[in-house]
C-alpha cells in the first residue's frame, strides 16, 4: 500500500542540476546552468524570461534535440517516469519521444515538412511507433484534426502546410504532438506570431487537452500574464539559470527576485495615461561568452549590494517550502 502511494506521488519529471554546454569560438560556455525542478502529472510549469536566457535549449535538452555544437553537462539528471533521460540509448530515447514526451515548436511552418501532406505527417508516428496500418492511421489523423479544431478535417488531411493559416498549422503541430498520447507535452512559445484571438484559442485547446488526459505540460512563454493564468507554477529564467520558482497565483503579488519584478513592471498597463513611457529594464543581459561574477542580474539591479557582485546566490525557499528564489537582497525583506 505504501509503495503504491509513493508511486502516485512521484513526480512525472524531476530535473536535477541541468546544464547545457555550448562550443563558442573554441571555448566551452555553460548556457544553461544548475536548473532543477519537479513536475507532477496533470500540472503545468511555465518558463518565462528574456530571449536568449536558455528556455528553448533547456526544453530541447530533455529530448536530446540540441544542436551539434551543444551538449548536456555530464552531472545533469532528468528523471522521466523513473528513467534518466540523459543515460538512455538513442533507441530508448526514441521510444520516449514517441509516447512519453512530445514537443510543440514555436514556428510550425519550419517544424512541419513543406513537401508532405499534413495527413502523412500525422500518420508517420502512428504507423512507426504504434504499429497502425496506413488506413487506420489516416482515420486516426482525421480524428486528431477534428479534436484540435481543424474544420473540414477530411479534406485538410490531404493539404500541405502552405495551404493553411498560421493558426491552423499550429493546430496541426499540436495534433502531431498528441498522436501517440504523450504523458508530457512541451510547448515552446506555441502562440508566437499569432494574433491575440488565435493565441487564446490555441492556449484554450492546450488546456482542454491537458484536462482531459492529465498530461503534464511545460509552457514556455514571453507573456507573464499567460504564465500567471495558464500554469500552476512559474519558473523565471535569467542568463541560463532559474532565479525564481513561484506559484502562478502569487506571481504578481509575492515575487522576491528584482528581475521578476522588472518583468512584471514592463507589462503595458491599460490604466496608464496616453503616451506614458513604457517601463524597460535598463542595460542588457550578459552574452553567452562573457564571464559572470556573482549574480548575473546585478549590473541591471537597483537592489544590488556588494555581495551580489561577488557571489552567485543559491536557490533557497521561503517558510512554505514551495516558493524558491536566488537573491541576496530579495524584495519584501528589509535592505541591510
Amino acid at each position: 500500500m505504501t509503495a503504491s502511494k509513493d508511486a502516485v506521488q512521484a513526480p512525472l519529471l524531476r530535473v536535477e542540476n541541468l546544464g547545457v554546454l555550448l562550443q563558442n569560438e573554441g571555448r566551452v560556455v555553460r548556457v544553461v546552468d544548475a536548473v532543477s525542478f519537479r513536475l507532477k502529472q496533470g500540472e503545468t510549469l511555465g518558463i518565462v524570461g528574456e530571449s536568449g536566457c536558455g528556455k528553448t535549449l533547456l526544453c530541447r535538452s530533455l529530448l536530446g534535440l540540441l544542436p551539434g555544437c551543444a551538449a548536456v553537462a555530464p552531472d545533469a539528471k532528468a528523471f522521466f517516469d523513473g528513467k534518466d533521460l540523459f543515460r538512455l540509448s538513442e533507441s530508448s530515447l526514441n521510444k520516449v519521444r514517441a509516447a512519453g514526451i512530445a514537443m510543440i515548436f514555436q514556428d510550425p511552418l519550419s517544424s512541419l515538412n513543406p513537401v508532405m501532406t499534413i495527413g502523412r505527417q500525422i500518420c508517420e508516428p502512428l504507423v512507426h511507433h504504434l504499429g497502425m496500418t496506413a488506413r487506420k492511421a489516416r482515420s486516426r489523423a482525421v480524428e486528431l484534426l477534428h479534436s484540435v479544431g481543424v474544420s473540414g478535417a477530411e479534406q485538410r488531411v490531404d493539404h500541405y502546410p502552405h495551404q493553411m493559416s498560421g493558426g491552423m498549422r499550429q493546430r496541426v503541430a499540436i495534433a502531431i504532438a498528441l498522436s501517440c498520447g504523450p504523458k508530457l507535452l512541451i510547448a515552446d512559445e506555441p502562440t508566437t506570431a499569432l494574433d491575440v484571438t488565435v493565441q487564446a484559442a490555441i492556449l484554450d485547446l492546450l488546456m482542454r487537452v491537458q484536462a482531459g488526459s492529465k498530461t503534464g505540460m511545460i509552457l514556455v512563454t514571453h507573456d507573464l500574464r499567460v504564465a500567471a493564468t495558464r500554469t500552476h507554477e512559474v519558473a523565471v529564467m535569467y542568463a541560463g539559470r532559474i532565479v525564481e520558482r513561484i506559484s502562478a497565483g502569487a506571481l504578481f503579488t509575492h515575487m522576491r527576485v528584482p528581475y521578476t519584478r522588472a518583468l512584471v513592471d514592463a507589462i503595458p498597463k491599460m490604466d496608464r495615461p496616453p503616451h506614458a513611457p513604457l517601463h524597460a529594464i535598463e542595460g542588457r543581459p550578459p552574452g553567452p561568452a562573457g564571464a559572470i561574477y556573482g549574480c548575473a542580474f546585478a549590473p541591471r539591479c537597483d537592489r544590488a549590494i556588494e555581495k551580489c557582485r561577488a557571489r552567485t546566490p543559491p536557490m533557497r525557499s521561503d517558510r512554505s517550502g514551495r516558493h524558491w528564489y536566488a537573491c541576496w537582497n530579495p524584495i519584501q525583506e528589509p535592505a541591510p
